[in-house]
């Protein structure tokens, strides 16, 4: 579970454009764009300059993300995009404004080029594990935050999967995204899937659970 995981464009936040739920109540998709900033050589970048789409989905205790960036205007440009992330192992009684004397204890977070694993021991014995993986290496990564530089010519676009999960991913990327994305269709075997009649249960939080949970109609 994450605590914490925002997007930030030019280390400025984004301005919502609008959002929607597909049909089947499976992909979550925002559509955002720019404030003004400055690309990583200097230059302004007028707002509305670079589109940003974000679709996410959740799949088998697993959040699946594609974030696309377009640049609609007519320069190349360099964007520093940087996803903020967090994981404090708070429980439900926490997040809803109880104290609690004791708490397990935090590890430091481990790194490699492309991931980060967030680990916490609770005082009931079972070790806890967030991990944030990234389809390509960040230019800068540190324990809560990843930078990257995306160079995005005029006209084209720019994508970055990530994935969330009690393990690193080996490898995010548009394969492992479509796969989920088709997962709660399968699920429900090619002729229930055709027929659009069960339910498979999608959860809603960046924790991966999928319980509470709306019904997917697959």
């Amino acid at each position: 579970m994450l605590s914490e995981f925002r997007l930030t464009v030019g280390g400025r936040q984004t301005s919502l454009l609008g959002a929607s739920l597909s049909q089947d109540n499976v992909l979550f998709t925002t559509n955002l764009t720019n404030l003004p900033m400055a690309s990583a050589s200097g230059r302004d970048i007028p707002q509305g300059a670079i589109h940003v789409e974000r679709v996410r989905l959740l799949w088998q205790d697993r959040l699946f993300e594609r974030i696309t960036l377009s640049n609609y205007s007519r320069e190349t440009s360099t964007i520093g995009v940087s996803l903020h992330f967090a994981a404090d192992f708070r429980d439900m009684f926490e997040v809803r404004g109880s104290t609690r004397l004791r708490r397990g204890m935090t590890h430091v977070a481990e790194m490699d080029a492309t991931s980060v694993l967030l680990r916490y021991d609770g005082l009931d014995g079972l070790a806890r594990a967030s991990a944030i993986s990234f389809s390509q290496a960040p230019d800068q990564l540190t324990a809560d935050r990843a930078d990257f530089l995306l160079a995005v010519t005029k006209r084209s676009s720019s994508v970055l999967y990530v994935e969330v999960g009690s393990e690193v991913a080996d490898a995010p990327d548009r394969d492992r995204f479509r796969a989920a994305a088709a997962g709660p269709a399968l699920a429900c075997g090619p002729s229930a899937a055709m027929a659009r009649r069960c339910t498979v249960p999608v959860a809603s939080s960046t924790t991966g659970s999928s319980a509470p949970a709306p019904m997917s109609r697959c």
